[in-house]
């Protein structure tokens, strides 16, 4: 088979698809903690989707729709604006106590309504500088949750042990999208003291 044929996988193939995602994500403790917590509802419940790796456990916060052409102009932009918002962000704690079906068959871990008010002062100062730049993100829409699995069956929202850690940094990945795989592309650690 022609050489240049392979160049992206198989014959036919086409390059990845990756999506840009600016998260927060569990310590490794914590991380495991929810992957137990997964295992014992899948079992519970019936469910059959797969649970998600340990790494890849996150909260995502909104992006803006349009950014500047080119992934290196994107890149840098989100990363001048998580940067200062990081420098003086204090760390915070951000707890989940109930699961429930969410959009494209989602399950997910998700809290109290008036509750996590450091991830929604977090996407508050994060889309105060993107506007800053002009550029806007969909934040009255913004649900704080974490996918534990996908699966065709519904669940009612019901409470569970509750899974909490304390937030500080943000991070943006390159999501392979289909593959299940991260690419670091940045990492802002809080400046502001707790």
């Amino acid at each position: 088979m022609n050489k240049q044929l392979l160049l992206f996988g198989e014959s036919g193939s086409s390059p990845p698809e990756f999506k840009r995602v600016l998260a927060v994500f569990p310590d490794d403790y914590t991380a495991g903690q929810i992957g137990g917590l997964a295992k014992r509802l899948r079992e519970r419940h019936g469910l059959r989707g797969k649970i998600r790796p340990l790494s890849h456990l996150h909260v995502s916060l909104p992006l803006p729709e349009s950014m500047p052409r080119g992934p290196e102009n994107t890149v840098e932009l989100i990363g001048r604006v998580c940067k200062g918002v990081a420098a003086v962000m204090h760390p915070f704690e951000i707890r989940f106590e109930r699961v429930m079906s969410f959009q494209n068959n989602a399950m997910v871990l998700v809290g109290d309504d008036h509750g996590n008010r450091g991830i929604r002062d977090l996407l508050g100062m994060l889309c105060a500088e993107f506007a800053k730049h002009h550029f806007g993100t969909g934040t009255s829409t913004f649900v704080p949750h974490l996918t534990l699995l996908y699966d065709r069956k519904r669940l009612a929202c019901i409470p569970v042990e509750p899974v909490c850690w304390t937030v500080k940094e943000i991070v943006l990945v390159n999501s392979e999208v289909g593959a299940t795989k991260y690419h670091p592309l940045g990492r802002w650690e809080f400046g502001g003291e707790s």
